[in-house]
């Protein structure tokens, strides 16, 4: 009777703090609001958003901020911060889902109860943490590709200016037969020049939207030949050049790495099998000695 007592009591001391929490009482300035003359007065959320926000708010203690998903989601420029929470929360109820089923199935199989309540949550935080891992992924393959394509256009802005165009010209006419991660971006930065930016401004939100060393020391370079007047042209090739030699440097940096990792294989795996081999006749040769 004490324990039906007790649990009783804690279930509804659960219960209020979770009515507590989805139905608050109205907050000082929605009461004072509507007696102003705006009369504005807020809309109560509901339940279903209220467990949404809860969801979300998990999956972002789970992962990254918010300050690192929109740093990510901005430089990629396809998808904003409440998408990409979106689809980490689809990908962690994929993760759920699967989770529910293998723990009924290694449940079915013998393994503890317990395993059928950790495997689901085990499931949904991979997938949550799998879906940012994508997402740097992809910003790190489109930081590459924006490493790959710099020398070329840097050339061929070159060649645009050494032909009498204007550097704004050049760049539009790079944006408009460039189809690759860097192109899109010059013409992202030339967007917000036609909305008003100065082109040195946009070409600095650009550097800083990307956080690619390369195309940040290429931009530095245009910005500073720009604002003193000195010679685009020459800029522009020796710019090329440096970013040549860097994407040589970051490929030789990228082989050694490589290399160290060739080497785990070799020592974990190839050369154990090998001495086990040379060894085996032995030791089977000592062992079924009559």
């Amino acid at each position: 009777m004490k324990g039906a007592l007790v649990g009783a009591a804690f279930a509804a001391g659960v219960f209020a703090i979770a009515a507590v929490w989805l139905w608050p009482r109205p907050s000082f300035s929605a009461r004072v609001r509507p007696y102003l003359d705006d009369g504005w007065t807020p809309q109560r959320r509901g339940l279903l958003v209220r467990l949404l926000g809860l969801v979300l708010r998990g999956l972002e203690a789970a992962g990254s901020s918010s300050a690192s998903v929109r740093r990510r989601t901005v430089a990629l420029g396809t998808i904003d911060v409440h998408g990409f929470r979106l689809r980490q929360l689809e990908w962690a109820t994929v993760g759920f889902g699967a989770g529910t089923a293998l723990g009924f199935a290694a449940v079915r199989m013998g393994s503890p109860v317990l395993a059928a309540f950790a495997m689901p949550v085990a499931g949904s935080a991979c997938c949550a943490l799998a879906a940012d891992w994508n997402l740097s992924n992809r910003l790190r393959h489109r930081s590459r590709a924006m490493t790959n394509e710099l020398p070329d256009i840097a050339e061929l802005l070159a060649l645009a200016v050494g032909a009498g165009e204007s550097i704004r010209a050049a760049l539009e006419r790079v944006s408009a037969i460039g189809s690759g991660a860097l192109a899109s971006e010059i013409g992202r930065a030339l967007d917000a020049v036609r909305a008003g930016d100065r082109l040195p401004d946009a070409l600095a939100d650009m550097s800083d939207r990307c956080g690619n060393l390369a195309v940040a020391r290429f931009v530095d370079a245009l910005v500073t030949s720009l604002e003193r007047g000195t010679a685009l042209g020459d800029v522009l090739r020796a710019q090329a050049a440096d970013a040549r030699e860097h994407a040589r440097r970051e490929l030789l940096e990228e082989g050694g790495s490589k290399e160290i990792r060739m080497l785990l294989p070799v020592v974990f795996l190839i050369m154990p099998i090998t001495i086990v081999f040379a060894l085996y006749p032995s030791v089977a040769a000592l062992t079924f000695v009559p």
